[in-house]
């Protein structure tokens, strides 16, 4: 799997704003705190996707750690779920 650039939602991008401003961490790393986290908590229950809010380079929130992430989001979304192989653009 590989992709160059991730968007958020614009209630995310909303919600990082006010993150941001209150803790004073970059929305990089808020965005790799939320990555970490939304594994731990299991697959997604199908949202519908809205990318209207913040673009990312992949790059910048993963850097050389970029299959560890893919592969670790692919196992929780195929695997605890139940469900069979996602393609890639669904992931």
């Amino acid at each position: 799997m590989r992709f160059n650039k991730l968007k958020i939602s614009s209630d995310a991008s909303s919600r990082l704003r006010s993150i941001r401003q209150r803790t004073g961490l970059t929305p990089n790393l808020l965005c790799r705190i939320a990555i970490m986290l939304s594994l731990e908590e299991g697959p997604a229950a199908s949202l519908a996707p809205d990318d209207q809010g913040q673009e990312f380079n992949a790059y910048t929130l993963t850097g050389e750690y970029n299959a560890l992430i893919a592969s670790l989001l692919r196992f929780v979304e195929e695997d605890e779920a139940g469900a069979g192989p996602l393609d890639d653009d669904r992931l």
